[in-house]
C-alpha cells in the first residue's frame, strides 16, 4: 500500500503544466541585530538538508520516446527526464533556502527591481559592503516574508502557489543577494564533478567511489525512514465493518482528510519504533480518489501499535514537504483512541489540524463505543528529524496552542515582532506571504 500511495504522490506532483514564467524579485535575508557572520552560519546549517532534496518527475519523455523509437528511445527519453528532474531540483534550491532560513528566524526581504539590478551588478566584495548594514535592520525597506506557520492554513500551499511555473524554466542565476555571497557550490547539485572512465581509475579510486556511494545510500535510507517509516507497508484504513467490530481496548489513531485534489496526503510516523519493530510504523492519510462501498471516506481509522506518533510531511500542493525543521508529535497509549485531527486541503478558513473531535461523529456513527473514548491528540511542537530523501521541500508545522519541546527555538519562537515580543502558535500568525 505504501508503494502505491508514494507512486501516486509522484504522479500528482507533475500533473499541472507550467503556463507562465513568474518574475523573480531580488531579495536578501534579514534578522534584527544579525550580522553577515550570523547569516553565513545559518546558510551553512541549511545547506546539507537542501542538497538532499529532489523534485520528482513522471517519466513522460521516457514513455513517449520508448513508444516511438524502442530501446534506443528509452535511453534518450530517460536521459531527458533525468535532466528535467535535475533542472527542477536545482531551481528548487532557492525557495528551500528561503524556507529553511525563515524557519530559523530570518526574513526574506524583496527589494524593488531598480535597487536589485544595482546590487546584482556588484562583485561579491562590494555587495558584502552594501548588504552588511541591511541584514540586521529592524525595519527593512521592501516586501517582507517570514515564517507564519503557512502549512497550518487549509487553503495555503506553503511554498508560493506560482512555484511550479518557477520550476519549469531552466536554471538561472539566483536573485538572492544573500546567496550570491556564498560559494557557487551552495546553489549547485552535488555529484557533478567529473569522474574519469572506470578503466582509467585506480583500485583505490574505485573503492573510494564505492564507499562514497554506500554512505550516500545509507544516509538516504535513514532520511526516508524518518519521513515515511522503516516498513514498506503503511497501516491500512479500516472499513466501516471493521470499525464497528473493533475491540473495546483497540489502540486507534483517527485522521480526517478532506477537500483539495485526490491524493493530498498527511504522513504520520511512529517515531519511537525500535530497529526491527517496523509493523505499521506509518500512516499515509490521503484524500481518496473516489468513494468505495464499505470504506470510510474522509474519516480514516487506523488500528496501530501504541507509541509516539509524529506528523512528518504533507502534500499541500503536489510535491511533498517534510516538516523536519519542526513537526508536531503526540503519544498514543495502549488501548487509547486518539484523533490526530482534521486536515483540510484547499479550504479557506480551515486550520490544520483541527482537533474538534465532534467533526468525526457522523462517519463514526457505526462505532458509538469508539466515539465515546475518542480524545484529541495532545501535540507538542518542534520535533526535528533528519531532512532529505523523499521530500521536495523542508518547512515546519505547528499546532496552535500546543507547547514546544524543550530546547526548540525555531519557527514561531524565532519570530520577534516589532514590539519585541516572541510569537507563539497561540497568537494569530502573520499574514502568509509567498516565499518567492
Amino acid at each position: 500500500m505504501k508503494r502505491l500511495v508514494l507512486s501516486a504522490l509522484a504522479l500528482a506532483c507533475v500533473a499541472s503544466p507550467a503556463w507562465a514564467q513568474p518574475a523573480e524579485p531580488y531579495s536578501y535575508y534579514n534578522k534584527p541585530g544579525a550580522t553577515l557572520a550570523d547569516q553565513r552560519a545559518d546558510i551553512d546549517a541549511c545547506m546539507p538538508s537542501i542538497m538532499s532534496l529532489s523534485q520528482p518527475y513522471n517519466g513522460a519523455n521516457t514513455a513517449m520516446s520508448g513508444a516511438m523509437y524502442g530501446a534506443a528511445g528509452l535511453l534518450i527519453g530517460a536521459a531527458a527526464d533525468a535532466q528535467a528532474q535535475r533542472m527542477a531540483t536545482q531551481r528548487a534550491m532557492q525557495p528551500n533556502y528561503d524556507s529553511c532560513m525563515s524557519v530559523r528566524g530570518w526574513r526574506v526581504v524583496q527589494v524593488d527591481d531598480a535597487l536589485g539590478q544595482e546590487l546584482g551588478r556588484l562583485d561579491p566584495a562590494e555587495l558584502e559592503l552594501r548588504l552588511a548594514p541591511l541584514i540586521g535592520e529592524a525595519t527593512p525597506a521592501g516586501r517582507v516574508s517570514m515564517f507564519s506557520n503557512q502549512y497550518a492554513q487549509g487553503e495555503a500551499a506553503g511554498i508560493s502557489s506560482g512555484y511550479f511555473d518557477y520550476l519549469a524554466v531552466g536554471p538561472r542565476e539566483t536573485r538572492s543577494l544573500s546567496m550570491r555571497l556564498m560559494p557557487e557550490s551552495y546553489m549547485d547539485l552535488p555529484g557533478r564533478r567529473a569522474r574519469g572512465p572506470m578503466g582509467a581509475m585506480t583500485s583505490e579510486q574505485t573503492r573510494a567511489q564505492a564507499e562514497e556511494r554506500r554512505q550516500l545510500q545509507a544516509r538516504q535510507r535513514s532520511q526516508s525512514a524518518a519521513l515515511f517509516g522503516r516498513s514498506r507497508e503503511s497501516a491500512e484504513a479500516l472499513t466501516v465493518a471493521q470499525v464497528g467490530a473493533l475491540a473495546p481496548d483497540a489502540t486507534v489513531v483517527i485522521v480526517r482528510v478532506w477537500g483539495g485534489p485526490a491524493q493530498s496526503t498527511v504522513v504520520l510516523v511512529r517515531a519511537d519504533a525500535a530497529e526491527g519493530d517496523e509493523q505499521q510504523d506509518s500512516i499515509l492519510a490521503a484524500v481518496p480518489q473516489r468513494r468505495r462501498a464499505g470504506q470510510t471516506y474522509e474519516t480514516l481509522v487506523f488500528a496501530v501499535p501504541p507509541g509516539h506518533w509524529r506528523v512528518t510531511g504533507m502534500t499541500a500542493s503536489g510535491r511533498l514537504t517534510s516538516f523536519c525543521m519542526g513537526a508536531p508529535g503526540f503519544d498514543v497509549a495502549a488501548g487509547e483512541a486518539v484523533f490526530a485531527g482534521s486536515f483540510a486541503f484547499g479550504v479557506a478558513g480551515e486550520r490544520r489540524p483541527d482537533l474538534s473531535v465532534e467533526r468525526t461523529y457522523t462517519e463514526l456513527s457505526a462505532a458509538p463505543a469508539l466515539m465515546q473514548r475518542l480524545r484529541p491528540a495532545a501535540y507538542r511542537n518542534g520535533e526535528t528529524f533528519e531532512c532529505g530523501a523523499g521530500a521536495s521541500f523542508v518547512h515546519a508545522l505547528e499546532v496552535r496552542d500546543a507547547p514546544f519541546v524543550e530546547g526548540y527555538s525555531w519557527g514561531s519562537l524565532a519570530q520577534i515582532s516589532a514590539s519585541g515580543a516572541v510569537a507563539t502558535p497561540a497568537e494569530e500568525a502573520p499574514a502568509a506571504q509567498p516565499l518567492n
